[in-house]
């Protein structure tokens, strides 16, 4: 991914006024240096240009498009490529300004990044490291800054997420020592369960397999079921299991999470791992010592379930890739590509989606992942 080129940013800007009444106005923002924002007025001379103090500012609604279309599907259907080559191009010249009180890029940008790490969590699957290592760095600098902003609702979560991008490429020190500086949740907080499912990431990352597992516990006992780190949380504590040489446990964990998480990238992997124990063997005899299992409480014959389930004459049925996959490459994840606009350029596109009902929607994924238990998982 490349830099844009400079477009013209518009926006408008809502300033409180001494007599504390609200203001607003249309402007061209040129820099955000400190406390200070510069700008001129909308179609003003270039060289004219005003400076308030970000205290001021209620609020900053910038003027940008999205295709909706593609954009909406993206989302519903979960393909995170789409979902980051859309945003991409919109938000990486507004990321100076993500920090500045109530705008409206702020959930997108975090939608962004979020979609940034699920495509680099499949590069690195397939390999492709040197993909997936530039598109965790970049989402960490999304996620930093979305961090720095206080009065963003998920800047303790993007704090987190940054962390676990730095795990991510290895990073360990500088990303135990974000996580130290992070603020430590009380049991139902909403950042829980995604605090302890970073804990037991760098745990893990670092070699010390029993207290990451103890870690990934913690998340998944009182976590809420946050809809994105809970299956994260049980892949993870799966993965744990076989690292511990309990395969058992390691195959009850993956075969819950194919049936209560179907047509996801989480089902995909379970069933990568749940065929690799399978075809070893390793649960084929009779467990020496048996345990109630800690999560589902799953007894009979599972690996009936489980060959079935492999063989596709269980619950649930693959996905069919035909129905959601959008071809992108990801070099089209850079500025000035076909899909989205700023306030400059446009494109010949689909139908566009301004910037309030993109945000709208941003938000809603946002709140998705803070949700509380799913259907599925009551």
């Amino acid at each position: 991914m490349t830099s844009s080129t400079p477009v013209t940013i518009t926006a408008e800007i809502t300033v409180t006024q001494l007599s504390g009444e609200q203001q607003s106005r249309d402007v061209e923002l040129v820099s955000h240096q400190g406390n200070r924002l510069a700008f001129r007025e909308k179609g003003g001379p270039k060289e004219a240009s005003l400076s308030i103090d970000l205290a001021t500012i209620t609020s900053l609604d910038f003027d940008f498009q999205i295709e909706s279309e593609a954009y909406s599907r993206a989302l519903a259907t979960r393909n995170w490529l789409v979902v980051a080559t859309t945003l991409w191009p919109v938000i990486t010249p507004l990321m100076p300004y993500l920090d500045i009180k109530n705008n409206n890029a702020a959930d997108l940008a975090y939608t962004m990044a979020g979609a940034m790490i699920k495509v680099a969590d499949g590069d690195h699957r397939a390999k492709a490291d040197d993909k997936a290592h530039r598109l965790y760095l970049e989402a960490n600098k999304v996620l930093e800054l979305l961090a720095k902003a206080e009065w963003f609702e998920d800047a303790q979560e993007a704090h987190l997420k940054a962390v676990l991008c730095l795990v991510a490429v290895t990073n360990y020190p500088q990303a135990e020592t974000q996580l130290k500086a992070a603020a430590t949740p009380e049991i139902g907080d909403a950042t829980w369960g995604l605090y302890w499912y970073t804990q037991a990431v760098l745990k893990f990352a670092r070699g010390d397999t029993r207290g990451a597992m103890n870690a990934v516990t913690q998340s998944l006992v009182f976590e809420n079921k946050d809809i994105d780190v809970f299956p994260d949380a049980l892949m993870l504590s799966a993965q744990l299991y076989e690292e511990l040489m309990e395969p058992y446990r390691a195959r009850d964990v993956y075969y819950e999470i194919i049936k209560i998480f179907p047509d996801t990238e989480w089902a995909t992997s379970a069933r990568e791992h749940l065929k690799y124990i399978m075809d070893k063997g390793l649960t084929k005899g009779q467990e020496k010592t048996q345990v109630e299992m800690v999560f589902f409480g799953l007894q009979e014959d599972v690996n009936a379930k489980v060959t079935a389930l492999l063989k596709g004459d269980g619950h649930p049925p693959a996905l069919d890739e035909n129905d959601t996959n959008i071809e992108v490459d990801e070099a089209d994840m850079q500025p000035g590509k076909k899909g989205a606009s700023t306030s400059e350029g446009g494109t010949n596109a689909p139908p566009l989606m301004d910037a309030n009902n993109a945000a709208k929607q941003a938000g809603k994924a946002s709140a998705g992942t803070r949700a509380t238990k799913t259907e599925a998982l009551k």
